[in-house]
């Protein structure tokens, strides 16, 4: 059952597989372990030994593994090779303190070597020809690691590299020490710095971040005299994959037929800024579509401009892949469109309108809505008596109702209703019609004209052509009437300004009143009132022209009657004498009958 044997200069060990060890030979250093300086023929087991799974015999002491990484010493200790810090022989097995997480030992003719867990190797013990490998040459009386002149880390990983730097005529880590990089941008000297304890120098050394590649450093130790020492090593920073690094997006509400704006952070160390591959997807396209998901980069800040259907609500997961063409980092989050109720559209076709006595008006009513629910259009009037509530009628695809309200189910994105208004009979005067559509969430939307009813359009008798002599004014009559009645204007003019100018033109009645250029004159409803119309021509002119009277009754109706007057020029109607067989008689008595024949000329102008 023994799994392992090691022989030493005088000494030697056995390892049985129940991990006790036996030692048999010279023990004049305490080699074989029994707490004696006795030596023996024969093995014999070292009582305070177990779990051993490595031995190693040297010459005149001997070193122990255990299976929880820990070593074991004993024997002659004259050049510090047990590893305790003393140099005193020891006679029975002793741990060495602080030292653990050994793989594996070796032993020589005085210095011990071990190996760690992390792949570094400690030495200690004899060091006249430099076997402990630290760059010295004295004696060690502790683990120290070997120094190798090629040092690897990885990137972004301090490294610390321990030498023992000694004078004698210097007191322990009294040394200058002055670190020089060959390479300050993979590692600069300001990164570069040491520590040190009883003359063992810690080298500290970070790489500049995301840096990779190899540089050389240079030690120089300098004493109080000015003398140097110095030793280079290698180091190689190892390129690593840093991974991607993607920034948290929050869940997220925005409303309804709106944008929103996210920002989030995506970088990798190796890349430059903004090189990364973006992925964005969108969980419900119904919602927002990927193509609703557009992003822009800005030194690795990225702007996620999110632009949800028009009208549409609910949630979607939004996924952001983030890839450096070896590896993908993603990100999720929700955004929830909050329904937002849409405004309403309500129009009229033909707004403020008139309309005469007795007569219905019909209009259309345009209703739209993007959120296709139910509307309610409730009409009123501002004036029951011109136009009762119940004389107003909507009619229409999905309507129901009637008598004020009807409800609206919008089957199309517009819908149009007819109108229809009946004012009440014989009633005139204006009112205003106003609907109101009012959605299930409580949106609404207002419309309203002025409805002018009149008594319609007034009326005026009709003028014959009139004629009249040079100098002399001419008057006749016409009659207006208007069925509503109400305060009634008269305008008069002539086609030729020059032969009867407007100033020239009279209009009388009772009840009549002039201003500056009209007559106004309040009628009683339906009953003909007759106003007198006086001409004054130039003086000395004639001619034929065509006068004009206009009537407007108090809704802005008119009528219109015109006609033709004739000036004739005094002097042709006048008798003329040409001399021959002229008589003018005087003082005649046309009684007496002539005694004797006479011939008359005369001329006679019509």
């Amino acid at each position: 059952d023994i799994t392992f044997v090691s022989a030493g200069g005088y000494h030697s060990l056995a390892l049985k597989v129940d991990g006790s060890v036996w030692a048999w030979g010279e023990n004049y250093s305490g080699q074989l372990g029994d707490g004696t300086t006795s030596s023996s023929s024969t093995p014999a087991q070292i009582g305070s030994l177990s779990n051993i799974i490595l031995i190693a015999a040297g010459f005149n002491y001997s070193i122990a593994l255990k299976n929880d990484g820990t070593v074991w010493v004993w024997g002659d200790n004259r050049y510090g090779q047990l590893g305790g810090g003393i140099t005193p022989n020891i006679t029975s097995p002793v741990k060495i303190a602080d030292f653990t997480n050994v793989v594996s030992i070796g032993i020589a003719g005085g210095h011990t070597l071990a190996v760690k867990d992390d792949g570094t190797a400690w030495a200690w013990g004899d060091n006249y020809y430099g076997q402990i490998g630290n760059g010295m040459k004295d004696h060690k009386s502790t683990p120290e690691k070997v120094i190798s002149r090629i040092q690897t880390t990885n990137e972004d990983t301090p490294l610390t590299v321990t030498y023992s730097i000694t004078d004698a005529e210097s007191a322990p880590c009294d040394l200058t020490i002055t670190l020089i990089s060959s390479d300050s941008s993979l590692i600069h000297e300001n990164n570069l710095n040491y520590s040190c304890q009883e003359d063992s120098y810690d080298i500290h050394i970070t790489p500049t971040e995301n840096q990779s590649g190899t540089a050389d450093i240079t030690i120089i130790a300098s004493d109080f005299q000015g003398l140097t020492a110095s030793q280079s090593f290698s180091i190689t920073v190892t390129a690593v994959d840093d991974p991607i690094q993607l920034s948290n997006v929050a869940n997220m509400n925005m409303s309804e037929d709106t944008s929103h704006i996210i920002t989030f952070n995506a970088s990798d160390p190796d890349l430059s800024p903004c090189s990364l591959g973006i992925t964005i997807t969108s969980s419900n396209p119904d919602l927002i579509t990927d193509s609703g998901l557009t992003v822009v980069c800005d030194n690795d800040m990225y702007t996620l401009t999110a632009d949800p259907i028009n009208n549409a609500f609910g949630s979607s997961i939004i996924t952001i892949l983030v890839s450096d063409g070896t590896s993908i980092e993603e990100s999720q989050f929700t955004i929830t469109v909050d329904n937002t109720p849409d405004p309403i559209s309500l129009s009229l076709q033909n707004g403020d309108t008139t309309i005469d006595i007795n007569n219905a008006t019909i209009d259309k009513l345009s209703v739209s809505q993007m959120d296709f629910v139910p509307i309610t259009v409730c009409v009123q009037t501002s004036d029951s008596n011109l136009v009762a509530i119940n004389n107003i009628s909507l009619t229409g695809a999905g309507l129901t109702g009637s008598t004020g309200c009807y409800n609206l189910s919008l089957p199309t994105l517009v819908e149009d209703y007819t109108s229809t208004i009946t004012p009440e009979t014989n009633a005139s005067g204006v009112c205003s019609i106003t609907f109101t559509a009012t959605s299930e969430f409580g949106i609404t939307a207002i419309t309203a004209f002025d409805l002018t009813i009149t008594g319609g359009i007034p009326s005026i008798s009709s003028m014959f052509t009139q004629t009249t002599l040079e100098n002399l004014s001419t008057s006749m009559v016409f009659s207006i009437t208007d069925t509503a009645g109400g305060m009634m204007s008269l305008t008069s003019y002539a086609s030729d300004s020059l032969l009867v100018s407007a100033d020239n033109i009279h209009l009388t009645h009772a009840l009549i009143t002039q201003s500056s250029d009209s007559y106004t004159i309040n009628v009683t409803a339906g009953i003909p009132e007759t106003i007198t119309l006086t001409i004054i021509p130039a003086e000395n002119q004639f001619g034929d022209t065509q006068i004009n009277i206009l009537v407007t009754n108090p809704y802005g109706l008119t009528a219109l009657t015109s006609f033709s007057l004739s000036v004739v020029e005094s002097g042709a109607r006048s008798m003329a004498f040409d001399g021959i067989d002229d008589h003018i008689i005087s003082d005649a008595d046309i009684a007496i009958p002539p005694t004797n024949a006479i011939s008359i000329e005369a001329w006679i102008y019509l």
